[in-house]
């Protein structure tokens, strides 16, 4: 039908269109397609600090399984560069590293992000040490929230969501 008053119930059940039989199936696609397009969201970013191959590789897999993009620095001496690269919605940072350890990296990248005038980019520790005061000092030094290893799939990801969705939705 096509009375306003059948219209008026599609549109107050909640349609996005209304089609009347005999069906334009271009019509219909076109419809589809405007509607799916509104839907794609660009894949979130994060960019993994962590000096050991194997918990990058562990940490790449489950955020790439959640239709997440990654960068790695598996050196934090390079980590402002491949930040300037990759521009990362999100950083997991390993606290224990040789050279430079994650909370000096975290305060580089801080100071380094109100320097040229870019929004920080949420940081999340990564350490075995599950200690109030090492979480103190992660915060202290600019991170957002902190995992202790070993990190489980599922606590990755709810601190992912939760941080994530404080800034725009994962994909």
């Amino acid at each position: 039908k096509s009375d306003f008053q059948t219209r008026l119930k599609g549109l107050r059940s909640g349609s996005d269109a209304y089609f009347i039989i005999p069906l334009d199936v271009a019509r219909l696609i076109d419809m589809i397609d405007s509607l799916n397009a509104d839907q794609e969201v660009e894949p979130y970013h994060v960019l993994i600090v962590d000096d050991d191959p194997e918990q990058v590789s562990y940490y790449a897999l489950i955020l790439q399984q959640a239709g997440m993009i990654t960068s790695v620095a598996s050196d934090p001496m390079t980590v402002l560069n491949v930040l300037v690269e990759a521009k990362p919605e999100l950083i997991l940072m390993d606290i224990r590293m040789p050279v430079m350890d994650g909370l000096t990296a975290t305060q580089e990248i801080c100071r380094f992000q109100a320097e040229v005038g870019h929004a920080p980019t949420p940081i999340i520790a990564l350490t075995a040490n599950a200690m109030k005061a090492d979480r103190d000092r992660c915060l202290a030094a600019g991170m957002v929230d902190f995992i202790p290893k070993p990190v489980r799939r599922t606590q990755l990801r709810q601190v992912l969501a939760r941080v994530a969705g404080a800034a725009a939705p994962p994909a």
